[in-house]
C-alpha cells in the first residue's frame, strides 16, 4: 500500500501542476476520479463490485447506504495520519479542480464529497488534526455549502460536527462585516485609486478584496442553506443570530464606499430575511431581544437618504432597501411583532452598549459605546420616503422614477398591504402624514398605467396573469381600501377630509381616473354608509359643525352613483325648499358661507 500511495501521490502532484491549463471537461473527469478515490478510502473495506463502479465512472451522487455506514465505522485516524501527505494531495487536487468544474458535475458529486469530508472530520475529531488536512477540509466545507445535497448531508450529521460545518463560513461573514465597520474610506479604495498612497496599496487592498469576496460567498451560502429546515435549526444553534446586531451597521460613508461593500450588505440582509421567514422561533427570539427592529430601521433610514446623493450606486442601495423591507415583511403573520415595528420610536430611545470587537469574538469584555449620529425615522416615514414619487432632477418623469426604483416600490407596497391590516398603522398615516394619501393615489394611477392591466382588476385571472406589477397593484388597492373603510378610524378619515387628498390625483378624467373614483366610492357605500349616516345624525344635534359638514361630504362621495342621489336630497313638502339638515343642504350651506 505504501508503494501505491507513493505512486498515487506523484500522479496527483502532476495533476495539480497541469490542472490550470485543462478544459472544463477535463476538470470534471478529474473531480469524479478524485471523489471516487476518496470514497474508496473512507468506505474501506470496499467490495469488488464497488471498485467496478468506480472504474466505470458511474458512482452515484448519493453514496450507497452500506458504504456510508462503513465510512463512519471503519475509517481510522491512524490510517489518515499515516498517509497524511496522500490525503492532503487528494484534498488539494480536489480544491484546485472543483472550482473550475461545471455546476452540474459538482451537484452530482456534492453528497459523495460531503460524505468523504464528514468521514475525515469524524475520524480526526479526537486527534490533533494536521494543519495540512484541517485547512483543506475547511475550504471544502465552505465551498460545498453552496450545494443543497451537501447541506442536507451535513445538516443531518451528529451535533458534535456542526461547529466544523458552519463556524468557518460564519467567521468569514463576520470578518467581512468587521472590515467594513472598522475601515476608513481610504482603506476601502481599490488599488490604483488616486486617493490611495503607494505605501498603503500593497498592505491593505489585496487583503480587503479577499475578505469582501469571501464574505459575499459566505452570505450567499448561508442564505441558500437557510432554506433547508434542519440547516436553519443548526445555524441558530451555532449562534448565527449574533449577526443581528447594531454593531454590524457601519456609517453611510463606510457602507456606501464601493459597490462591493453594498453587495456584501445586501447579501447579509437577504440572509437575515430568509432566516426570519423560516421559523417562528427566530422571529420571537429577535423580537424579544430587541435587536432586529433598530438594526433594520436604521439601515433603511441610512440607505433611503444615502441613495439620493449617490446616483451612481443607486441600484446597489436599492437592493439593500429591498431586502430590509423583506425582513419586516417576514413578520406578516406575527401581529405582536408588527405592532413593535410600527411603534418603534428610534435609536435615541435606547443605548447600544456593544462593540464590533465584542460581536466578533463573543467575549465578555466590556464593549464600547456604539451610538449612531441622529435618530432613526419611524417605519411610516421610511415607507413614505420610498413610495413618494420624488424626482432626482427637474426633468425626471414619473415613469422614469418608477423604472428606476420599481423593485423598491413593489416590495414596499406588499409591506404596506401587510401593515394596513393593523388599524393603528392606518391611524398613523391619517394623523401623522395626511399628504401620504395623495402620494398613494398618485402611485396607484402610475402603477395602473405602467402595468397595462385591464380594468376592473377583479376580472383578471391571477392564476394565468400574475406579474409583479399586477400583484403590487392589487396590494396597493387592498391597502387603500382598508384605509378608506376602517370602521375604527372612520371619524378621523372624515374629520381630516382625506377624500379630497385621495381624489386630487384623479381629476384628469382619464378612464383609469374615473374607474378608481367609482371603485372607492362604491367601497365606501357598501362598507361604511350606515356608519356615516349614524355619525351624520349624531353631529346634527351637537356642536361638531365641522365634523357634520365633513361627514356630509363623505356621504356624498359614497352616493356618487345616480341611483343613490335620492339619499342626498330632502325637500320640504310645502315650500319645495331644500332642507338644511339633509346632505345637500349641509353642503350647500357650507358653500354659501365660504
Amino acid at each position: 500500500m505504501d508503494l501505491a500511495a507513493s505512486l498515487l501521490g506523484r500522479l496527483l502532484q502532476c495533476s495539480i501542476k497541469t490542472c490550470s491549463g485543462e478544459s472544463s471537461q477535463c476538470h470534471s473527469l478529474d473531480v469524479r476520479t478524485i471523489v471516487h478515490c476518496l470514497v474508496v478510502y473512507v468506505a474501506w473495506p470496499t467490495k469488488a463490485e464497488d471498485i467496478a463502479h468506480v472504474e466505470k465512472g458511474h458512482w452515484p451522487s448519493q453514496v450507497w447506504v452500506d458504504s456510508e455506514e462503513q465510512a463512519f465505522c471503519y475509517l481510522e485516524a491512524r490510517v489518515v495520519l499515516a498517509y497524511e501527505s496522500l490525503f492532503a494531495l487528494l484534498l488539494e487536487c480536489l480544491i484546485q479542480t472543483i472550482q473550475n468544474t461545471s455546476d452540474a458535475t459538482v451537484n452530482r458529486l456534492a453528497r459523495s464529497t460531503a460524505v468523504c469530508v464528514q468521514a475525515l472530520w469524524t475520524c480526526l475529531l479526537k486527534e490533533t488534526a494536521p494543519v495540512s488536512l484541517s485547512g483543506r477540509l475547511e475550504k471544502l466545507g465552505v465551498y460545498l455549502l453552496h450545494y443543497s445535497d451537501a447541506v442536507d448531508q451535513w445538516s443531518n450529521a451528529p451535533s458534535h460536527l456542526q461547529s466544523l460545518v458552519w463556524q468557518p463560513t460564519l467567521v468569514q461573514a463576520k470578518q467581512g462585516l468587521a472590515l467594513i465597520c472598522h475601515s476608513s474610506p481610504k482603506e476601502m479604495l481599490p488599488a490604483g485609486h488616486p486617493y490611495v498612497s503607494e505605501k498603503e496599496t500593497p498592505q491593505h487592498t489585496p487583503l480587503h478584496a479577499s475578505l469582501l469576496s469571501k464574505a459575499k460567498r459566505a452570505f450567499a451560502a448561508l442564505e441558500k442553506a437557510s432554506h433547508h429546515p434542519r440547516a436553519c435549526e443548526r445555524l441558530v444553534d451555532e449562534d448565527c443570530l449574533s449577526l443581528v446586531s447594531m454593531a454590524w451597521i457601519p456609517t453611510n460613508t463606510q457602507l456606501g464606499y464601493s459597490v462591493e461593500t453594498l453587495t456584501v450588505y445586501s447579501l447579509f440582509i437577504r440572509f437575515i430575511a430568509s432566516l426570519v421567514s423560516k421559523t417562528a422561533y427566530v422571529r420571537i427570539k429577535l423580537r424579544e431581544e430587541c435587536t432586529v427592529i433598530p438594526m433594520i430601521l436604521h439601515l433603511l433610514d441610512l440607505s433611503t437618504k444615502a441613495r439620493e446623493s449617490d446616483s451612481l450606486k443607486r441600484q446597489q442601495w436599492n437592493r439593500v432597501i429591498v431586502w430590509s423591507l423583506k425582513v419586516i415583511h417576514a413578520f406578516q403573520f406575527d401581529m405582536a411583532s408588527l405592532q413593535a415595528w410600527i411603534t418603534w420610536k428610534g435609536l435615541n430611545d435606547r443605548e447600544i452598549l456593544v462593540s464590533v470587537d465584542q460581536a466578533l469574538t463573543s467575549s465578555p469584555h466590556q464593549g464600547s459605546l456604539y451610538n449612531k449620529e441622529g435618530s432613526t425615522n419611524s417605519l411610516l416615514s421610511i415607507l413614505r420616503d420610498v413610495l413618494i414619487l420624488t424626482p432626482s432632477t427637474v426633468s425626471d418623469k414619473e415613469e422614469e422614477i418608477w423604472k428606476r426604483d420599481e423593485q423598491v416600490m413593489t416590495t414596499a407596497t406588499l409591506l404596506l398591504d401587510t401593515l394596513t391590516l393593523l388599524p393603528e398603522f392606518g391611524l398613523q398615516i391619517m394623523e401623522s402624514d395626511p399628504p401620504m394619501m395623495e402620494s398613494l393615489g398618485k402611485l396607484l394611477l402610475l402603477m395602473t398605467q405602467v402595468s397595462s392591466c385591464p380594468l376592473p382588476l377583479s376580472l383578471i385571472d391571477t392564476t394565468e396573469t400574475c406579474t409583479t406589477s399586477l400583484v403590487s397593484l392589487q396590494a396597493l388597492q387592498r391597502s387603500l381600501t382598508r384605509l378608506v373603510t376602517y370602521k375604527e378610524t372612520l371619524s378621523v378619515f372624515v374629520r381630516l377630509d382625506l377624500w379630497m387628498l385621495l381624489f386630487r390625483p384623479t381629476l384628469l378624467h382619464r378612464p383609469m381616473d374615473i374607474y378608481w373614483r367609482d371603485y372607492f366610492c362604491q367601497q365606501l357605500h357598501t362598507k361604511c354608509l350606515e356608519d356615516l349616516w349614524r355619525l351624520f345624525q349624531f353631529t346634527l344635534n351637537d356642536n361638531a359643525i365641522v365634523l357634520n359638514e365633513m361627514c356630509a361630504i363623505a356621504i356624498a362621495y359614497a352616493c356618487m352613483d345616480p341611483q343613490h342621489w335620492s339619499l342626498l336630497v330632502d325637500v320640504a313638502t310645502e315650500e319645495n325648499i331644500l332642507d338644511e339638515n339633509c346632505i345637500m343642504g349641509v353642503i350647500s350651506l357650507q358653500t354659501l358661507l365660504q
